[in-house]
């Protein structure tokens, strides 16, 4: 029986002439889209947004392009008319995008916000589920943070460096997990802020350096179960509390090297949690 040969001549042609259109379809409109991100208009900012995310959801192949500039468009500095709306507004399309029931979902995507200041902002229930989470150098500011049952599932996430300065700051009921979660150097200034219900499980958790200003900070019934959890170096300027229900484990978690500064402290409110510090 002959062998069956592979397509070549026309027939490979046309698979070839198929996926041009695709691709230069995809360019066309992502260059489109950036461009309006560019505009002084803030209705024409909004419409590069809309385009970037309809691209997002058509091309699998393009969306970490398209989620790449959505989050490099809230870096910017704010000095547009109707800036905060834009922001606002891409903020609530990538929280939307990553909740575990959206269709497409975009959770397999890297989310890099890095230096950006955002006000009253909201990720609840979503699940950051790329290589790597960045909210590193963030300033958070206005009434409200909250990260409230997210899921960071990232390889790799940090809020290095971040200063959390709205009123609230809520990361109840959030999951970390993987290799590394890091709050390295971040500064907690507003009243309230909030881990109650947390679960740390990450291979490592890091709050090295973290400056605790806020008047009260909690982690009532956190779990942290990472093969090394620490605060080494960091300050306390308010009150943290720990418990009750809380789980710190002694073998791998380390709060020795903390500063206590008047009229800060450290409670453990329940004698039962296994801290080691």
């Amino acid at each position: 029986m002959p062998r069956r040969s592979r397509p070549r001549g026309r027939a490979a042609a046309s698979a070839t002439s198929q996926d041009r259109p695709v691709a230069a379809g995809f360019t066309r409109r992502f260059q489109a889209a950036t461009t309006q991100l560019d505009q002084a208009s803030s209705s024409e900012r909004r419409a590069g947004v809309d385009a970037l995310a309809a691209l997002a959801d058509e091309y699998p192949a393009g969306r970490q392009d398209c989620v790449t500039v959505l989050c490099g468009y809230l870096r910017r500095p704010a000095i547009q008319a109707g800036d905060l709306e834009v922001r606002q507004g891409i903020v609530t399309l990538i929280r939307d995008r990553l909740q575990p029931g959206a269709t497409p979902s975009w959770s397999t995507s890297d989310v890099d916000l890095s230096g950006s200041v955002l006000v009253d902002v909201s990720f609840e229930g979503a699940l950051f589920g790329g290589e790597r989470t960045s909210f590193e150098r963030v300033t958070f500011t206005g009434e409200w943070t909250s990260f409230d049952g997210v899921t960071f599932d990232a390889e790799w996430t940090s809020f290095d460096g971040a200063t959390f300065g709205s009123f609230d700051t809520s990361f109840d009921g959030v999951t970390f997990s993987r290799r590394r979660a890091s709050f390295d150097g971040a500064t907690f200034s507003g009243v309230d802020t909030s881990f109650d219900h947390a679960t740390f499980a990450s291979r490592q958790t890091s709050f090295d350096g973290a400056c605790f200003g806020s008047l009260d900070s909690w982690f009532d019934e956190a779990v942290f179960v990472s093969e090394r959890t620490s605060f080494d170096q960091a300050v306390v300027h308010g009150t943290v509390s720990f418990g009750p229900e809380t789980y710190l484990p002694a073998a791998a978690f380390r709060l020795d090297t903390v500063a206590v500064q008047a009229p800060g402290s450290i409670q453990f409110l329940r004698l039962g949690v296994d801290a080691g510090a």
